[in-house]
């Protein structure tokens, strides 16, 4: 970290800002969640990275999922306990189609193993950059392929402002 990776990641925060203007209906609830789970991320990523790369701990790539898996397990069973359950109660009924449940757990285990690739060849804030990238490419994709997404001119702005200045990043 330096006074130019600082500037650059705060230009790119203000891109991010940029593009969230003119939002009308914004949860204050939603922000902080947001906002708690991208603290949550960051250290998970910077934690791999001391896993990964600390002189003497040396884990491979499964091993660390024996590490990472049960505490993410238990990180979303709290608010799952709490935000989810209730409503499940709630409902007549619970549907868990097997294959959907497999086919989901098959992707986080590939995007795990493709997390702990790039943070043992690169570091954590080029998985966190190529997090940022890969959401913004889904926001702009589902902008050009449904029809009720709708992006303004400032959106569109902010959003260049935060690719251009990550390609200085990268």
């Amino acid at each position: 970290m330096n006074c130019k990776m600082l500037a650059i990641m705060s230009i790119i925060s203000v891109g991010v800002i940029v593009a969230s203007v003119g939002e009308i209906t914004i949860s204050w609830v939603g922000v902080v969640y947001q906002m708690g789970g991208v603290v949550a991320e960051a250290l998970r990523l910077i934690f791999i990275e001391i896993f990964l790369k600390k002189k003497g701990v040396r884990l491979n790539l499964i091993s660390m999922m024996y590490y990472v898996s049960p505490c993410s397990a238990f990180c979303l069973f709290i608010p799952w306990l709490f935000l989810e359950k209730p409503k499940m109660d709630a409902s007549i009924s619970w549907n868990f189609p097997p294959v959907t449940l497999f086919l989901n757990c098959m992707c986080t285990f590939v995007l795990n193993l493709s997390v702990f690739l790039v943070i043992s060849r690169t570091s954590a804030l080029t998985a966190r950059v190529t997090g940022v990238v890969r959401d913004w490419s889904v926001v702009l994709l589902s902008a050009a392929i449904f029809a009720d997404t709708k992006l303004t001119f400032i959106n569109i702005v902010g959003y260049a402002i935060g690719i251009l200045l990550i390609n200085l990043v990268i």
